[in-house]
């Protein structure tokens, strides 16, 4: 029997004054490779509010266009089922 991932979780886990707050789980796969990271708006309409299953944050320090997480995954990965977690 083999298991086929084609998921990749993220976990962001911030340090300092946000320790406990803020952590974020982005799901990337084959149809959202791409992950943007920047600070939030407070504006709805653009897209951009803080969630935890985003990377947006409510950071003035970073830039609106930040940083980007990319995932290139195999069309189809195959594992021994003794490699694969419980």
């Amino acid at each position: 029997m083999l298991t086929i991932w084609n998921t990749v979780t993220v976990k962001l886990t911030p340090l300092g004054r946000d320790e406990l707050e803020n952590h974020r789980i982005l799901k990337m796969n084959n149809k959202k490779k791409e992950v943007e990271i920047g600070r939030a708006s407070k504006n709805a309409n653009k897209g951009l509010l803080a969630a935890s299953d985003n990377a947006w944050f409510d950071y003035p320090i970073l830039s609106r266009e930040h940083a980007k997480f990319t995932v290139s995954l195999p069309q189809k990965v195959s594992v021994p089922p003794r490699f694969c977690p419980v």
